[in-house]
């Protein structure tokens, strides 16, 4: 991919971090941080570190935004959330960013964010594959992570849908 390869050239090059991030802002900032997000879930650090693991091969603002975006849902489902309310928080928090404030180092696309998750939420019972059709399917943000996001919302929805029939049913047949 694009920014590996950028930042391997780079690396060669003598660059050390954040010199070595590409110009990029694909999922690669997202697709990269169940690891770090699952060791520092619930750290104050975790932003910052998100940022600087970020930076390392994709340099920009925006691949920053979208990764601390995508690594707060992800902390709070594995804080123990669920996914519908872990995406609600997100939104919250990114809708009260304020720059040099609060966790999330580039408060500029906050509400942008914001927005793209709320979309998501708004398409939440929505059949998988037409919601990606809605969203859009590529690797850009905001489609890579509206779309996975959207695919565990969804699943979560049927489940539960699915739980609730299973006791009402057993309720109705214990009678």
């Amino acid at each position: 991919n694009a920014s590996t390869m950028a930042f391997l050239r780079n690396w060669a090059r003598g660059l050390q971090p954040p010199e070595t991030g590409a110009d990029d802002q694909q999922a690669d900032c997202v697709a990269r941080l169940a690891p770090l997000v699952a060791l520092y879930a619930g750290d104050a650090r975790l932003m910052s570190l998100v940022e600087a693991a970020t930076r390392t091969t994709q340099n920009t603002a925006a691949a920053v935004a979208w990764a601390c975006a995508g690594a707060a849902v992800l902390e709070r489902l594995l804080l123990g959330g669920t996914a519908e309310q872990a995406v609600r928080d997100t939104v919250q928090e990114l809708q009260q960013q304020q720059p040099g404030e609060g966790r999330m180092p580039v408060a500029e696309l906050a509400v942008t964010i914001a927005g793209h998750l709320e979309e998501v939420l708004q398409l939440q019972a929505t059949a998988h594959a037409d919601a990606v059709q809605a969203l859009g399917r590529n690797c850009h943000m905001p489609n890579a992570l509206q779309t996975p996001i959207h695919a565990v919302l969804h699943h979560e929805g049927l489940a539960a849908r699915q739980q609730g029939c299973a006791a009402s049913s057993s309720r109705s047949s214990s009678r």
